[in-house]
């Protein structure tokens, strides 16, 4: 204790022998430089890590996209199996494997080739198929390319009681590299219900790529997908595809690959264990920061040198305007730009306050210029929210009108057309974001007739929505992904017949519209995680419900929205609430 006394006397003894520029040179950097980069520390921590927040949002988004991407692509692929796996001509090769150079084969396989080179038109031409009877012999495959026969038929006869199962498998052993995404279908005979043969769809890992790759990447990012087993399957760069991903993201989303380190963001896929993976470049994210702050320390010290400067030559001249802009500064501070300082001459001081005056000006003018962003920023989401919400029917409404022209049930087929014409006909409503109640029952009445005979009525539906509440606003497609979400997690789960209710009620002038189904329901545990998906904006569950929620409430508050209710085996039942406004139509407005 008495030697800190000794050393803080000496300092005191030392300060007091210093003349007084000197002392104020001392004073003045102890006072400035110290804070200055304590200041500038703190400004690139934060920054740092407010770009890396940022750039992981819009790394989650991208990779969510891309992932949707991927899984459109596939569905295709699988509709593609779907309906050649209940080609009548098919089924008579593999009920006829013995016969094959009868006229009758002939005729089976031109047609055969005619209708998958017609699907993969129509769905997606990088398509390609191959079939197999149950001994894993080839019988009949799309084109001359294809894959080593006795490759192939090995891993038919590993997946021998797998069906409806992904992989990925090599051309042939001269190109390993080469991979194709396939899809294992098993072919049934209507009439015994047996097994009959195996269909093998696939498709280039390339046409894979190209539904998510569509820029030249060239800042280093990657993105990679992979199996169950962390293979990857398809990548930007072709060069890492059959490689293992054995390094695995810490807490913070990086990871070190390839000897370079990457922030990275994860997506899994709905089918087959498949994840999406992309990896974007430490030195692209910081690369900002590092520009940001070389400048910030050259205006930092030549602004500290020129207050050295002042402060020595005119310290006494400096404190009244200093003061000045103090006051104008607390001024700034509860809220008031209206005031400006005023000093006399064309000295640096001068200088700062006009200076002081733009950055006021320009901080009001910013200020009302983020108002205006966030309102357009407000309308902007809604309309992406909206765009998000679109029907996914289309190509199973075309194979129910296909199916019923060829049952020669031409009154069904007619009967779908029309309705499929007037829900998009009600899904374009002009151009208009906010319908009517009657349109969007409407809308939700055509895709539920299209179901209920695409599922040769399994199904059932009844609408009762009072008159008194048709002419009031909703937004657009706010009912139909509810129909649908029911029918594919409800209806379609369950064994009996399904039952779709949709019902309203007017309560205080708040509308509440339901649509209740039958189905096989969810215990408490799905209840909860869907609810929390639903209030989470940044995800999508189940088929837009998360988007309907966020429209309603980015449009009329949170009091508003989509509340879900569910017993197991008893059904579900969701509705949604929004203020009674009238629909105001072009000629009234």
């Amino acid at each position: 204790m008495k030697d800190w006394q000794h050393a803080w006397k000496q300092i005191n003894t030392s300060l007091l022998h210093l003349k007084i520029r000197q002392r104020l040179l001392l004073s003045y950097a102890v006072v400035v430089i110290v804070p200055l980069l304590l200041l500038t520390m703190c400004v690139h921590i934060v920054l740092t890590d407010s770009l890396a927040q940022k750039s992981l949002q819009r790394m989650d988004k991208e990779t969510e996209t891309i992932g949707k991407n991927i899984e459109m692509f596939i569905s295709e692929v699988q509709s593609f199996g779907k309906l050649m796996s209940v080609n009548p001509s098919l089924i008579w090769i593999l009920s006829h494997p013995a016969d094959r150079i009868s006229t009758e084969r002939y005729i089976a396989e031109r047609e055969v080739r005619q209708e998958g080179g017609y699907y993969s038109a129509v769905i997606n031409r990088s398509v390609r198929y191959e079939v197999y009877d149950m001994n894993a012999n080839r019988l009949l495959k799309r084109e001359e390319e294809s894959f080593s026969a006795d490759a192939i038929a090995e891993i038919i006869r590993e997946k021998q009681s797998e069906f409806n199962n992904w992989f990925v498998a090599p051309k042939s052993p001269d190109t390993p590299t080469e991979l194709y995404v396939c899809l294992l279908r098993r072919v049934i005979d209507g009439n015994t219900g047996y097994t009959i043969g195996k269909l093998l769809t696939y498709t280039k890992e390339s046409s894979l790529r190209s539904a998510y790759a569509y820029d030249e990447y060239t800042n280093g990012e990657v993105v990679l997908v992979l199996d169950e087993n962390d293979h990857i399957i398809s990548c930007s760069d072709p060069d890492l595809l059959t490689h293992q991903m054995t390094e695995k993201p810490d807490k913070n989303s990086r990871l070190n690959f390839n000897g370079t380190r990457y922030y990275c963001a994860q997506e899994a896929l709905e089918f087959a264990g498949w994840r999406v993976m992309s990896l974007v470049p430490y030195s692209y994210i910081y690369s900002d920061i590092t520009r940001l702050v070389i400048p910030m320390l050259l205006v930092a010290l030549c602004c500290l040198f020129l207050a050295l400067g002042i402060a020595i030559a005119f310290s006494s001249s400096i404190s009244k305007p200093v003061l000045k802009l103090v006051r104008m500064t607390d001024a700034v501070t509860e809220g008031n730009f209206t005031k400006r300082v005023r000093f006399v001459g064309g000295d640096e001081i001068a200088l700062l306050g006009e200076r002081f005056n733009e950055m006021v000006g320009r901080v009001d003018l910013l200020i009302k210029n983020i108002y205006a962003q966030q309102q357009m920023r407000k309308d902007l989401e809604i309309r992406l929210l909206q765009s998000q919400i679109k029907p996914h029917f289309l190509y199973n409404s075309l194979s129910t009108i296909i199916s019923c022209v060829r049952l020669k049930d031409d009154e069904s087929a007619i009967a779908v057309a029309k309705e499929l014409a007037q829900f998009y006909r009600g899904s374009l409503s002009g151009g208009s974001d906010i319908v009517s109640l009657e349109q969007e029952v409407h809308i939700t009445a055509s895709y539920l007739y299209i179901q209920m005979i695409r599922y040769n009525d399994c199904l059932k539906y009844s609408i009762d929505i009072p008159k008194e509440l048709l002419s009031y606003q909703i937004p657009k497609l706010t009912l139909q992904p509810l129909v649908e979400n029911a029918i594919y997690h409800g209806i379609r789960e369950s064994s009996k017949m399904g039952e779709i209710r949709v019902f309203g009620r007017l309560e205080e002038g708040v509308c509440h519209i339901s649509v209740q189904d039958s189905g096989c329901g969810m215990d408490e545990r799905q209840l909860m995680r869907l609810r929390a998906d639903i209030n989470n904006a940044d995800r999508e569950s189940g088929f837009g419900l998360s988007s309907i929620h966020a429209r309603l409430t980015l449009m009329y508050g949170d009091a508003y929205g989509l509340t879900v209710e569910s017993e197991l085996g008893a059904g579900t039942c969701a509705t949604v609430t929004f203020p009674a406004i009238r629909r105001m139509e072009k000629n009234d407005e």
